[in-house]
Parts: structure tokens; sequence; C-alpha cells
């Protein structure tokens, strides 16, 4: 919003005449005042848009989760103070959205997607829709398949057997062929003794919890 003032510089000029009475003597009368604007000057003051900074999200998805809540404008701000609202959401690339206009949402996941979620966000000064800014949100989605809150890119274990990924082949190796990579398969070669058995030492066997 702009808003302009003009600052005045008023000089005041007193103004007289002179009467000629019939003696002939002269005299000076104040009639008033003359009023003279002299070097005005007007000074615009620009009003700043709000600031949209871009966020990011993490959701693990797995075992029955696949929604995250948020705060998109928690980061956002006007740098003169003025009251800001979330006026427009689009481009959600994936799942579906709900989210008000304090910035406050929720994403839920499409079955089976992992990878990047996005949408962009508008915020503009309360009542002044020419004063605005806009931010994207990235949402992260990844897999979780050991349901331990531990994203699999993060998790040294993924099935949470014990048995650490980088020996069951970090996803590369199905040693059974039944679909299910070692990492994720508690019992790798299909015999129906679970890997954390056939792996530990006797006297030193982890149960296991996941």
């Amino acid at each position: 919003m702009k808003t302009t003032r003009a600052s005045l510089v008023i000089l005041f000029f007193p103004v007289f005449f002179i009467l000629n009475s019939n003696s002939g003597a002269s005299e000076y009368f104040s009639t008033g005042m003359s009023i003279s604007f002299n070097n005005a000057k007007f000074v615009e003051y620009l009003d700043s848009p709000p600031i949209a900074v871009n966020d990011t999200f993490v959701l693990v998805v797995g075992c029955g989760n696949n929604a995250i809540s948020g705060d998109v404008m928690a980061n956002d701000g006007d740098p003169d103070g003025d009251p800001i609202a979330l006026t427009f959401v689009y481009a959600l690339s994936t799942g579906s959205l709900s989210i008000s206009n304090k910035g406050v949402f929720t994403f839920r996941n499409f079955d089976g997607f992992v990878g990047e979620a996005t949408f962009k966000y508008r915020i503009c000064e309360t009542g002044n829709y020419n004063s605005c800014s806009e931010g994207i949100v990235v949402i992260f989605v990844k897999n979780d398949n050991d349901c331990d809150g531990v994203a699999d890119a993060d998790d040294i274990d993924d099935d949470n057997d014990g048995i650490l990924d980088i020996h069951e082949g970090e996803g590369l190796i199905d040693f059974d062929g039944d679909g299910i990579v070692d990492c994720w398969d508690i019992d790798s070669d299909n015999d129906g003794i679970t890997d954390n058995v056939e792996w530990q030492i006797e006297n030193e066997y982890i149960t296991i919890t996941g």
C-alpha cells in the first residue's frame, strides 16, 4: 500500500496599502495576510510486501501412517508488521491437501507414493491483494518398512531383525526370489526360520522387536 504525504513550508506576508487622507497625510493599514506555498515536498512511503519462506517437511509412510500436518506460515512475516493471510494454494503435485488461511495444513499421501510432493501458496497483506509473496512447500515422502518411525533411507536395519542392512544387501539382493529384498525380509531364504535366529550365535540371541 502506498501512502503519500505532503510537507509544506508556508510563508506569511502582511499586505499593506497606502491611504491618502484629505489632509494629504499618508497612513499604512494592514488588511490581512497573503499566504505563499514554497518548496512543497512530497514524500512517498512504500509498504514492503510480506515475505514467504519456502518450507520442507518429511512424511514417513508405512504401517497405516499416510498423513502429515504443519504450518507453512510459521516462518513467514511482513517487514512492516502488517497482518497477513494465506490467500491461494495451487500446483499440488500429488496427494490431497486441506489448508486454512492461517497456513495450517494437512497433507494426505496417495497409497504407494514415495518421493517429493510439492505445492505452492500465496500470502498477502490482509485486505491488500497487491502486496503479496509466494512460497513453495516440499514434502519428502519416505518409506518405513519396519514401522519404527525411521525412514528406510536413514534406517541401518530396515526390517528391524537385528541384522544390519549392509549385511543384507542394502536393498539389492532378494535371495529367495519372493519379491522382498533381503533387508526388508525377515526370512530371506524362505525356510521358515527367521534370519534373526539363523544369523545369531545361540548364547547371544537378540529377540526381534519390530
